[in-house]
């Protein structure tokens, strides 16, 4: 079985999404990154793929 890891990470002023094929998308929230990463996440799932998923915390929402 394949296994996609992802990840939400701080980039400068903004976010990005961490993976095995990412691009050079930089976020301007973390939020804004989840939604990106939700394509990738789909995609893996319809393909029977294990996911793991880590989002750094955080003091808000759109820190």
């Amino acid at each position: 079985m394949e296994k996609l890891t992802i990840a939400l990470a701080p980039k400068g002023e903004g976010w990005i999404v961490e993976h095995r094929d990412a691009n050079d998308v930089v976020y301007l929230t973390k939020e804004a990154a989840l939604q990106g990463a939700i394509a990738v996440i789909e995609t893996a799932m319809a393909e029977g793929w294990e996911i793991h998923l880590s989002i750094p915390g955080g003091i808000g929402r759109f820190d």
